[in-house]
């Protein structure tokens, strides 16, 4: 899709809800045609969290992807339905 948002590590929690309205189709997750709002805050957590790993084992970790992130609507967090981990040799 081409949607993206990038910014160096480490960001923080404010910084990740940023830079996730500032997707193409944030309006998919803020209220679109009548559906309710996601609650970003969990994703944004994730986000952060990420960032954090990344800077402090960028000398281990080649790359990270979680595929797919599925957040609840309910607002009760979210899942990392598979993950993967690729350290450098």
């Amino acid at each position: 899709m081409g949607d993206v948002v990038h910014r160096p590590a480490p960001v923080n929690v404010a910084d990740a809800t940023e830079m996730l309205l500032g997707l193409r189709s944030a309006k998919l997750l803020t209220g679109y045609r009548g559906s309710a709002a996601i609650q970003l805050t969990p994703a944004a957590e994730l986000i952060a969290g990420l960032s954090q790993a990344a800077l402090a084992f960028r000398e281990q970790v080649a790359e990270m992807e979680l595929n797919p992130v599925i957040l609840h609507e309910d607002g009760s967090g979210l899942t990392v339905a598979d993950a993967l981990i690729m350290l450098k040799e």
